[in-house]
């Protein structure tokens, strides 16, 4: 049992790596890291689902635990500064969507002869 718990964190810790590693890296695609979220979240339940309350950790699964922790905690802001990122970008594109479409919905023009409307 403790054979695959081992190798079930040895599998985390690894996943967990390469997610830092991907979010490091400034042209990485998010959708990317969704599936190593993904995978990490199944190796998780697998890890929850062979351990009782009662069993405890060996003092090298907790160390790999820690080391998981660590990273987690560094990769946490760095998600979110890129999410703040692409959430300031969607944001100027849909003012610049409204801006356009305020502007195209003011009738007729003449021969490309721009009409302003808002006075």
């Amino acid at each position: 049992m403790d054979h695959t718990m081992d190798t079930l964190m040895d599998e985390l810790l690894q996943q967990t790596m390469w997610l830092e590693q991907m979010v490091l890296q400034a042209d990485s695609d998010p959708d990317e890291w969704l599936l190593l979220l993904d995978k990490r979240e199944q190796l998780i339940e697998q890890m929850t689902s062979l351990t009782t309350p009662e069993q405890g950790l060996t003092a090298a699964q907790k160390s790999t635990l820690e080391r998981i922790h660590e990273i987690n905690q560094r990769l946490i802001p760095q998600i979110q500064n890129r999410q703040q990122g692409v959430q300031k970008k969607l944001t100027g594109i849909q003012r610049s969507k409204a801006a356009m479409h305020s502007y195209t919905d003011t009738g007729p023009n003449a021969y490309g002869a721009f009409f302003d409307s808002k006075k």
